[in-house]
Parts: structure tokens; C-alpha cells; sequence
């Protein structure tokens, strides 16, 4: 019998209340340890904006970095969920074992890649092109440049988030897990059986409500101290209130983001049935 979203969010909560410190400082070093690693490929080519190659090259580093991070963070969490040995090692599990990971972790490359250009084919098609503002008379030079400005880097970083969100992340959320179990078979194989299972008894729908079930009220409550940070800081009231705002934001973001992260290695961990076959462990959607 497939558990119910209920169900898998009572399995959830109990999972997080067991590990949520670990789990923060685990996810609060990785984003230390990226942003420095991020900054330190990004350094070289910011002083060469003309060699456009480069650029590509290095923002291409930082995207395989972030998605080693969080594979070794994934298999984290999957230990976690199984009740199993863990330390915060294992958020550098992709680099000690690249023959497990790397296969997966360029398959997610290609399909950010894709979607990023996709995203801005979707932009150049959707939104007046800089050609058609800079001719119009009646548009202010400021605006046009604020426009464009819009136009060229958030509007395509949202259509590339939005769609990276339900096109790739939702139906290929559990790659990670079958590669990390599965270790003998193709990574064409964990693709597939991620596929499988997204897409069987309404998963994919399912996996989306678990996440929200499980993390909207920290996500609410960050919403709000957001807004009420925006205010104060208009109004320009003391710096010491807007401090504890911030502290409690921070708090509900990083909770509200753990929650999410464990949602898919809950929901397959619940949905699989596990058999052992000599070494090789097959996991059956």
C-alpha cells in the first residue's frame, strides 16, 4: 500500500526534529564552502570581460561544484532518513566518489544548460527586444535602460528557475537516490526509475504537496519578516530590532529549505520496495 502525503510528512517531521541541527550546519557550511569556491573560479575571469569563453567556462565549474554539493548533501539526508550512521563528511560524498557521482552530475549540467537556454529564448520571444525599445520616442532613456537591464538577467533567471523547477528538479528528484543505492547500475537506469516514479500515482503531484505541507508556515513567516524588514528599514528604525528580524528570517528560510530538501528522499524512501540480490541491492518503483 503507497503511503499518503500524510503520512510520509509525519515520517517528515520526525526525520527533521532528529537532525535539523546537523542538517543546518551541514547546508550553512556548503553554502560557506561554495560561495568561496564559486568566487574563487569567478575571480579570475572578472577582470576579462572580453573573453567571453571563459566566463562560460567558469560559471560552468561553479554550477558542477554546486551540484557535487548537493549530491553529497542528498546522500546526507538519505542516510538520515534511513536511520543510519551520518556525519557532515558526506555533503563531500560527490568528491570522493566522482565515478558514482560525476555521471549523475553531468546529467544535471546538460539539463540546466538547456534550460538556461531555454530560458532565454523564452525571454528574447516573449519581451519587446532592445531594438524595439531603443527606437521608441516616448520612452524615457532611464526606463528603457531599467527595462533592459529587467529584461537581460531577472526575467530569464526566472523563467530558468521556474522551469528548472517542474521541468527537471520534480521529475528527476530521485537520480540521486537510486545512483547512491544502486551503485552497479547505469546512470541511465537511475534516470529512468526516477522517471518511473515521479510520474506513477500521481508522484510528481504528490511531491510537490509534500514539500509545501511540510514547510509553509516557515515559509509564510519568512515571507512576512521580509516585508516588515523592507518597512523598518524605510521608516529607519534602530538597527537592533532589525537584527532579531533578521535572525528570525533566517531561521524560517533555513528551515523551510531543509524541510523541502528532505521531502524527495522521504517520498523515496516510502515508495520503494528494497530487495537484496547477492551485492546489488534493486529497488523496485
Amino acid at each position: 500500500m503507497k503511503e499518503t502525503v500524510a503520512q510520509m510528512k509525519t515520517v517528515l517531521t520526525n526525520v527533521a526534529k532528529k537532525n535539523m541541527g546537523k542538517i543546518v550546519y551541514a547546508l550553512f557550511l556548503t553554502a560557506i564552502i561554495e560561495t568561496v569556491l564559486c568566487a574563487a573560479v569567478l575571480f579570475p575571469t572578472s577582470k576579462d570581460m572580453n573573453g567571453i569563453y571563459s566566463v562560460y567556462i567558469s560559471k560552468i565549474l561553479c554550477a558542477i561544484i554546486t551540484i557535487t554539493f548537493h549530491f553529497g548533501f542528498q546522500s546526507m539526508l538519505l542516510r538520515m532518513t534511513k536511520n543510519e550512521f551520518v556525519t557532515l563528511g558526506f555533503i563531500f560524498y560527490g568528491f570522493k566518489k566522482p565515478r558514482i557521482a560525476y555521471p549523475a552530475i553531468l546529467f544535471f549540467l546538460f539539463l540546466s544548460i538547456c534550460m538556461w537556454f531555454f530560458a532565454d529564448f523564452v525571454s528574447n520571444t516573449l519581451f519587446l527586444s532592445p531594438n524595439d525599445l531603443q527606437v521608441s520616442e516616448t520612452i524615457p532613456k532611464e526606463i528603457v535602460e531599467e527595462i533592459l537591464a529587467i529584461r537581460e538577467s531577472v526575467i530569464p533567471l526566472m523563467i530558468f528557475a521556474i522551469s528548472t523547477l517542474f521541468i527537471v528538479i520534480i521529475p528527476f528528484a530521485f537520480t540521486f537516490h537510486f545512483r547512491l543505492e544502486n551503485q552497479n547500475k547505469s546512470i541511465f537506469w537511475a534516470i529512468g526509475k526516477s522517471l518511473i516514479l515521479s510520474f506513477s500515482d500521481f508522484n510528481y503531484f504528490r511531491l510537490i504537496a509534500l514539500a509545501i505541507s511540510s514547510s509553509w508556515k516557515q515559509i509564510i513567516i519568512a515571507i512576512g519578516i521580509s516585508f516588515i524588514i523592507a518597512i523598518l528599514t524605510i521608516v529607519k528604525v534602530p538597527g537592533i530590532v532589525v537584527m532579531i528580524l533578521e535572525f528570525v528570517y533566517f531561521l524560517n528560510a533555513y528551515t523551510a529549505l531543509i524541510l523541502i530538501y528532505l521531502s524527495a528522499p522521504i517520498m523515496y524512501n516510502e515508495l520503494t520496495k528494497k530487495t537484496k540480490i547477492g551485492n546489488i541491492l534493486s529497488i523496485e518503483a
